[in-house]
């Protein structure tokens, strides 16, 4: 589960990045924002095409290395959480949300929910896993304890 939860975040993380560089006025209208100076636009670029495709570089890679699944199915718990929040926040500030907040809302609880399911069922296999391997020691063991005696 952790495995297909991190292929699928490190596609679309990458993917993001693609669509927020090459279709960067309209993505950047979408979210209501107008990049007027230099510094709004390294603030968008900073976030859309270099944090989230390198969240999902991060997520790929460790799709691929077990004992790295689950610490970076709990980054992209933490980094999809605290995004929320800080939409939540802006929200009880006053702001009006938009379809384009509601949609990405929406995709971030998603990956909340899904990143929460990934991480129990690494976990739960990981531990299967361990007591597994420590039975088959303890019989390696007590045979060769056996034999001997």
């Amino acid at each position: 589960m952790a495995k297909v939860f991190l292929l699928l975040f490190g596609l679309g993380g990458i993917a993001w990045g693609f669509f927020a560089v090459y279709a960067t006025k309209f993505l950047a209208a979408r979210m209501g924002l107008e990049l007027t100076g230099d510094d709004g636009l390294i603030e968008f670029y900073g976030l859309n095409a270099g944090l989230w495709p390198g969240v999902g570089v991060l997520a790929l890679a460790s799709a691929a290395v077990p004992r790295m699944r689950i610490t970076a199915v709990v980054t992209i718990f933490v980094c999809l959480a605290g995004t929320v929040v800080g939409r939540v926040i802006a929200m009880l500030h006053g702001a009006e949300p938009g379809l384009y907040t509601y949609l990405a809302l929406s995709v971030e609880i998603a990956g909340v929910l899904f990143a929460a399911i990934a991480y129990g069922s690494e976990k739960r296999e990981t531990t299967l896993k361990a007591k597994a391997k420590a039975a088959a020691q303890h019989r390696t063991v007590q045979e060769s304890s056996t034999s001997e005696g």
